[in-house]
């Protein structure tokens, strides 16, 4: 009797899991649905631009596109500057931010508009440290553009929100074949960075 209970009470709580984790994909589908397309985003001083891996020293694929993106902005808007984030992986010849910069260079972009930020190795890392480079340039307190992948943007987003830096984002397409594994990786990503919110302090988020 007591091992039916039990089984039942298992069950209940995977089925609850399974309903949270639908909820949240539709809701993390209908927000990638509705962020701001580039021609409605306004001038900004600022774009961050987050780290997403290199394939030896060039950018991920997925790296690349949010690069891509960030290049469109920064051609529309020739008076922002960017911030490269992104730390060296302990399987990375060069720190992201140095395959980022030299990325924006070879397509065209200045030098002088790249600031690199190459000491993270989480999106609270990025968010945080990119802060910092903010409020050594007096520009803490003006809204920044997020640039990252789409299924990444409403966490990026919710960081920044807790760190108070006043943000708009701009997604990167994820390729199809890519998006559904990446979706599904947000859901305990998102749980996690929750929990840590409400329990740790800031320099214990991953």
């Amino acid at each position: 009797m007591l091992k039916k209970k039990i089984l039942v009470g298992i069950s209940i709580l995977i089925g609850l899991l399974i309903l949270v984790f639908l909820i949240f994909e539709v809701f993390l589908t209908y927000k990638m649905m509705n962020f701001k397309d580039i021609n409605q985003l306004k001038d900004v001083e600022y774009e961050i631009i987050l780290g997403a891996g290199l394939y030896g020293d060039k950018p991920s694929p997925i790296l690349q596109e949010r690069l891509e993106e960030g290049l469109k902005y920064l051609e529309l808007h020739p008076n922002t500057k960017v911030i490269v984030s992104g730390g060296q992986g302990s399987n990375e010849p060069i720190p992201e931010s140095e395959a980022m910069k030299n990325f924006l260079v070879n397509k065209g972009i200045n030098p002088n508009r790249i600031i690199e930020e190459d000491k993270s190795k989480s999106t609270f890392q990025n968010l945080e440290f990119s802060k910092k480079i903010l409020q050594e340039r007096h520009a803490d307190k003006d809204e920044v553009l997020i640039v990252t992948s789409d299924f990444h943007l409403f966490r990026a987003k919710e960081i920044a929100d807790y760190l108070n830096i006043k943000n708009e984002g701009l997604p990167s397409k994820t390729p199809i074949s890519l998006r559904v594994q990446y979706m599904v990786r947000e859901f305990p990503a998102m749980i996690k960075l929750l929990l840590q919110e409400a329990f740790l302090d800031t320099k214990d988020i991953v």
